[in-house]
């Protein structure tokens, strides 16, 4: 018991003074003593591992069940047993396959595959129309859209157009405006005129 405590006294002096080394271990490996250093790091890097391996169960075990739910869900709808049940009794029929089952189904999983194709292509034509469609409406729309950009060119040309002409209109008004006025400014001398002319012509004509 003496020769017990003063190991585990040697031992608990190594480790608080951290000098488990080398040297120390070959020293107790020739008394033929097992070192066992560092238990509580150990333990908790035991116990970490532990609560991760039952976390990880955890959740494969959820998976499991999740992944199971579709599977139960087609063993009903299929008219099959319950796989979880282990005293079920399998169908006479599996245990008695015979080629012309194995090319049955073969042929079925063929004609499955060509319908599969068939989707596919039939998808890939509807993508293409709608691309087509697309791009011919968009076409329409750009084909509407210069139509319209044209129209309003020549509205523009239009408007400035008869802007100009509105300006000539009103000088045409001016200068005729002009010029009746000055017509009526000269025509009561040449009135006076001829009034004064015929006048004296009178006069003459009744002097003779």
């Amino acid at each position: 018991m003496l020769s017990r405590n003063v190991l585990l006294a040697w031992d608990t002096y190594l480790l608080d003074r951290d000098e488990v080394n080398e040297l120390s271990l070959h020293f107790l490996a020739k008394m033929k003593i097992m070192v066992i250093s560092d238990v509580n790091s150990k333990l908790v890097a035991l116990e970490d591992k532990q609560s991760k391996m039952v976390y990880n169960m955890g959740c494969i075990n959820e998976e499991q069940k999740g992944s199971a739910r579709p599977v139960t869900e087609l063993e009903k709808a299929l008219g099959l047993p319950d796989g979880s049940d282990q005293n079920h009794d399998l169908p006479v029929d599996a245990f008695s396959i015979t080629p012309s089952d194995g090319k049955s189904v073969d042929s079925q999983i063929r004609g499955a595959d060509c319908d599969l194709q068939e989707i596919i292509v039939q998808v890939s034509a509807l993508h293409k129309s709608k691309t087509a469609m697309s791009n011919s409406n968009k076409a329409t729309e750009d084909q509407v859209a210069q139509i319209l950009k044209n129209h309003m060119e020549i509205l523009i040309y239009i408007d400035e157009k008869s802007g100009e002409l509105d300006a000539k209109v009103d000088e045409f008004k001016y200068v005729l405006d002009g010029r009746y006025s000055t017509a009526y400014s000269w025509s009561p001398p040449v009135t006076v005129i001829v009034y004064s002319s015929a006048v004296s012509i009178f006069f003459e004509r009744c002097s003779c």
